[in-house]
């Protein structure tokens, strides 16, 4: 499928893309949800947009445009059948919340409803409303069964309650930016180690999420320091580890999170140039002084050279320019996973590569394994083998680089791997993303960051085998989280509500 340039489809091209992510947000309006979908879809545009968009401009290239205009309209293919996928599992999926209660069925029961005794007449008839379905807000659907939560405000919840579910919050984020800030090198040299890291600082975000939850239902303001909290994840990870690409995604997460549960404005979306400008204007000026950075860090330099040394990031500000040719590279070499597709396409049509028949699948289906486990575990996800066999080309040594699934895809079985596997993950994902939402309604909140951080790990992984892993270092860091959150206080079991 290896395609000539055409300096007339750009444009329709990008538009394509735009309006993918626009049919995301519409959908996370219509069925509120965590949006781990959306996270995966403005992952993904970050690494495919930029790079196509500079196809646009005439006098610029870096790498043969037949081989970036080829990448990207395979990913743009790839996108619609990932969002087809997503939408699908959105109109038929009603996962069952049979005995919800909404989102304070964690919080919202008295210590006389708990325990039976002492009730009084107002907390009586308080029960009977709430088993009718009229103090939660919330109303059975007559055609599935399933609870539907207003998104109004809850009622205030019980102090004792709030107090557990914002310690366990409160916890989950701290243990975030210590494992961040403070890597336990006991941890990590541990099999399994990295992985069950990463899931510990995944789980902040949804974390910071049930604490804003709290905030709401307890018809409470949310503290404004609570919106900036993630930033603390972008900083965190540029000075202990000199990558931004992680923070950024774990803040995108949270932020996402809130805007599918109308914790902030939609009106927020026409700041959105305004923040991917500040954005792009801030990532050229990080790769300008990422050297220096890396150096200090990886160096093991002292945290004040560490600052000092990303200080310079703003000290030598430069807005982007898009006549600038260093910011143009930058954004080329670093966010344009289009090139690398169109190099395995035009590495196939001249019978240089061939397609892997499930061969990348294989191995993910014994990722799962821990090397806990299995020690001598012969799988190396995430590896730059595949994409060195795909595309023929030769990486410096050191240099990580990544399929990522529509390259993994297509190099197992073509466009029609590409339609096919899009299709099941888009339709995957948003299915957990539902099946978590009914979680917290029915008052599981910690099976909801479970839910949670899957999606976001899938987000977070650059292959289907190091999804397949992340997500059962997700699993076991998740059980131990819902044993400690079950120990903060026995969770009430909700009753079911009864169908007026």
């Amino acid at each position: 499928m290896f395609l000539t340039f055409d300096p007339s489809m750009v444009t329709l091209l990008c538009a394509l893309w735009l309006a993918a992510l626009g049919v995301l947000t519409v959908e996370l309006s219509w069925r509120p949800a965590s949006g781990t979908n959306v996270l995966w879809a403005i992952q993904t545009s970050i690494l495919h947009l930029p790079g196509g968009a500079l196809l646009g401009i005439e006098w610029y290239q870096y790498y043969p445009r037949d081989w970036v205009y080829t990448g990207l309209v395979i990913s743009v293919i790839g996108l619609w059948c990932f969002v087809i996928g997503s939408l699908l599992v959105s109109y038929f999926y009603h996962p069952s919340a049979a005995g919800a209660r909404g989102f304070k069925a964690d919080v919202n029961e008295s210590r006389h409803e708990r325990n039976g005794k002492n009730e009084s007449r107002h907390e009586r008839n308080g029960k009977n409303e709430s088993r009718l379905g009229l103090a939660t807000d919330e109303t059975p659907d007559s055609e599935n069964g399933t609870l539907h939560t207003s998104s109004d405000v809850s009622p205030p919840l019980h102090n004792r309650d709030t107090s557990k579910l914002r310690s366990f919050s409160y916890f989950t984020f701290f243990a975030a930016c210590l494992t961040i800030a403070f890597p336990p090198g006991w941890l990590n040299a541990l099999p399994s180690g990295q992985a069950v890291a990463g899931s510990i600082v995944i789980l902040g975000a949804p974390g910071m999420g049930l604490l804003a939850l709290t905030y709401r239902d307890a018809r409470q303001k949310i503290p404004f320091y609570l919106y900036f909290a993630p930033v603390l994840f972008v900083l965190l990870t540029l000075l202990s580890s000199g990558f931004l690409g992680f923070g950024v995604l774990y803040a995108t997460a949270f932020y996402v999170f809130l805007f599918g549960q109308r914790l902030i404005s939609r009106f927020s979306l026409l700041l959105l140039p305004l923040v991917v400008f500040c954005g792009i204007s801030f990532f050229v000026n990080y790769l300008e002084q990422r050297t220096a950075i890396r150096a200090q860090v990886w160096g093991g330099a002292s945290m004040e050279a560490r600052v000092d040394a990303s200080l310079k990031i703003f000290e030598e500000f430069q807005w982007f320019d898009a006549d600038n040719p260093r910011h143009l590279n930058a954004l080329d070499q670093r966010l344009n996973q289009n090139f690398l597709i169109g190099a395995m396409v035009d590495a196939m049509e001249k019978n240089q590569s061939t397609y892997l028949y499930g061969e990348s699948l294989l191995v993910a289906a014994f990722a799962w394994v821990p090397r806990a486990i299995w020690v001598n575990k012969p799988i190396i996800a995430g590896s730059g083998d595949y994409v060195s066999r795909a595309t023929t080309l030769d990486f410096e040594a050191g240099t990580s680089v990544g399929m990522f699934y529509i390259f993994e895809f297509y190099f197992n079985y073509g466009i029609q791997g590409v339609c096919f596997g899009m299709l099941v993950v888009g339709a995957f994902m948003r299915a957990l993303d539902l099946r978590g939402m009914a979680e917290l309604r029915k008052g599981k909140s910690a099976h909801w960051m479970l839910h949670f951080g899957c999606g976001a790990a899938i987000a977070n992984t650059a292959a289907v085998s190091e999804a397949v892993g992340a997500l059962a270092a997700m699993v076991i860091v998740s059980a131990g989280y819902i044993l400690l959150y079950e120990r903060l206080g026995r969770v009430v079991a909700p009753r079911k509500v009864a169908t007026v």
